[in-house]
């Protein structure tokens, strides 16, 4: 079964005070220098007062950024070489608007060249057909107004290739929406769902509805169609009286009877092929499940082997061709809290990547 999860389509833009302080001029000197350009040009191809010039790059020697001579041949220090690489980097992501997609459900952000990597194919859309849609979260736009929303410093991390570890931490994120319906991902549920974590290590959990059948034997006797009803009464009034001397086919008569009168009730969990007397309680409270995802498991399996069944057997072994057994089916549901990356497969990796 694929399970289809709505994203909303946004875009990555980095925030660095470091950045955010440096003035246009500074990052102009910066580039130009970084690339080998002559200072003495900048005025030349900028239209700027040299002075101006000069004061920003004596400013940047004084602090250690640049070292150079007084005919503009500068270079940049290994402080000037960080602050550029977090420059440079910051103001080349942003330009890219990179792409991605929230996912809204768990809030987890996918790259999109990420997902197409684990999408399922056109063939196994085909072999699956059903698709199941989960409800995203009504509450997106104004959790991605906050800033390093989910895993996105994550991202940016992975992206930002020369930037120090405490650069890092100085960054800030924002998740722009660029489209609030941005489609779908698609998962494959699990074959075999066996419960691994009590918490999900992505954050979110997800409900699983299954069928429980729920199996009511009525037992019916061919002989005591023969006999008339008013015998039969007659016969419970004597026994409700406490009369001893029923005969011992008047009390065959009586015990079918009261075996007629209780049905047998059996339910059956077509997952483990459990069976049992008891009625299959849910391992969440209704009130949880009004807020989570409820992906919902069919089985078709609904039918115990009778064969199975101890007490019907030893009812047919003793009253043989004459007992028979009506059966209704009907139809129940437990639910069962699982933590998303057990169930759904399209979250493996990045799991994977967390531990």
């Amino acid at each position: 079964m694929l399970v289809k999860i709505p994203v909303v389509l946004a875009t990555l833009i980095i925030h660095s005070k470091e950045v955010e302080r440096i003035n246009i001029l500074t990052k102009l000197i910066l580039h130009a220098i970084a690339l080998g350009v002559n200072t003495n040009r900048i005025p030349y191809v900028t239209n700027l007062p040299q002075r101006l010039v000069l004061e920003n790059i004596e400013e940047l020697e004084r602090r250690g950024v640049i070292i150079g001579d007084y005919n503009g041949n500068y270079i940049l220090t290994d402080v000037g070489r960080k602050n550029f690489n977090l420059l440079n980097e910051t103001e080349i992501i942003n330009e890219r608007k990179i792409e991605v997609l929230v996912d809204s459900y768990t809030k987890h952000i996918f790259r999109k060249e990420e997902i197409l990597e684990r999408y399922v194919s056109d063939k196994e859309k085909e072999k699956f057909k059903i698709d199941v849609k989960i409800e995203g979260n009504r509450y997106m736009k104004q959790f991605l107004n906050n800033l390093d929303p989910s895993n996105s410093k994550e991202i940016v991390s992975k992206i930002l290739k020369n930037i120090e570890e405490e650069d890092m931490e100085n960054i800030s994120v924002e998740v722009k929406m660029v489209k609030e319906k941005g489609g779908y991902i698609v998962g494959k549920v699990k074959n075999n769902i066996v419960k691994k974590n009590q918490k999900s290590k992505m954050g979110s959990d997800i409900v699983i509805k299954r069928e429980i059948f729920k199996n009511i034997y009525v037992p019916k006797f061919n002989s005591l169609k023969k006999i008339d009803k008013k015998v039969i009464d007659a016969l419970v009034t004597l026994e409700k009286n406490g009369f001893q001397y029923i005969s011992d086919s008047g009390l065959e008569i009586l015990q079918k009877y009261q075996i007629a009168k209780e049905n047998l009730v059996y339910y059956y969990d077509p997952k483990d092929n459990k069976l049992s007397v008891n009625k299959f309680k849910s391992d969440i409270k209704e009130s949880e499940i009004k807020s989570m995802a409820v992906l919902p498991i069919s089985d078709k399996n609904q039918n115990i082997d009778i064969n199975e069944i101890e007490e019907i057997q030893e009812l047919k072994a003793k009253y043989g061709n004459d007992i028979e057994f009506e059966v209704k089916v009907e139809k129940e549901y437990v639910y069962e809290k699982f933590a998303i990356e057990d169930v759904i497969d399209i979250y493996d990796k990045e799991v994977e990547i967390n531990e």
